[in-house]
């Protein structure tokens, strides 16, 4: 049932998308008689995952949440931010073995066919980070300092308290973005902070810098939504 919501919100949100891309683009039209720009990116749609393990300096960091950001790079930029895991018993227990052999700073193959599969899903690349890393992104987002201690969640309340975390922090970031676009938040995020122990990535420094520009100089971004898999 949840991937079938999952699905319809993906597909509703491909549909406002889409249309408010069209609407965007015939008031630019209108006003200025030029081509709107096309960006060189591989599709305007990029799926990304953010996984969240206790600490990438352990040979092999534990699993505590993994969330899908589905970004559609149109002007303005809309996005989605979807809890993968952790997720219904049967799809929370694949992905734990499925990521069994993942190692530090590095993610399996299988583990992330394994997301696409259960989500009907593909992704462009992943983020992986550990309690240091979000710690200093909520600081960086809120201006409070943190001490982020998560363990893997065990049990239905452990899953939901995880959740939860994941949603209010991703809510605070659409505020955020909402209000004062993405500029101010990647302009105090500290990039040598997080690299190279508590944050990993397979994505390019070519492609990971160009969705960054592309979020930062966006303006307000105000097609940000949270979505619960409660």
């Amino acid at each position: 049932m949840k991937k079938v919501y999952l699905l319809i919100a993906l597909v509703l949100f491909i549909i406002f998308a889409y249309f408010g891309f069209k609407a965007a683009s015939n008031l630019d039209a209108k006003s200025s008689g030029s081509t709107p720009l096309t960006l060189d990116l591989p599709g305007n749609q990029q799926n990304f995952l953010i996984v969240h393990v206790d600490d990438l300096t352990n040979n092999r960091p534990q699993l505590i949440s993994v969330w899908g950001v589905f970004i559609m790079f149109n002007s303005p930029p809309q996005l989605m931010f979807v809890p993968l895991y952790p997720s219904a018993e049967e799809t929370s227990k694949a992905l734990e073995n499925s990521y069994g052999s993942s190692r530090a700073g590095s993610l399996e193959v299988k583990f992330i066919d394994e997301i696409e599969g259960q989500y009907n899903i593909t992704t462009s690349g992943y983020i992986l980070v550990d309690n240091a890393a979000v710690g200093l992104f909520r600081k960086w987002l809120t201006g409070k300092d943190e001490t982020i201690s998560t363990t893997p969640p065990r049990s239905p309340d452990e899953n939901r308290l995880v959740l939860y975390n994941g949603q209010e922090y991703f809510q605070e970031l659409c505020s955020d973005f909402s209000e004062s676009g993405a500029k101010p938040f990647f302009n105090s995020t500290k990039w040598s902070q997080v690299l190279p122990d508590p944050f990993s990535t397979n994505l390019s420094f070519e492609s990971f810098t160009l969705a960054q520009d592309l979020l930062k100089s966006a303006g307000k971004i105000t097609q940000c939504n949270v979505l619960s898999n409660e």
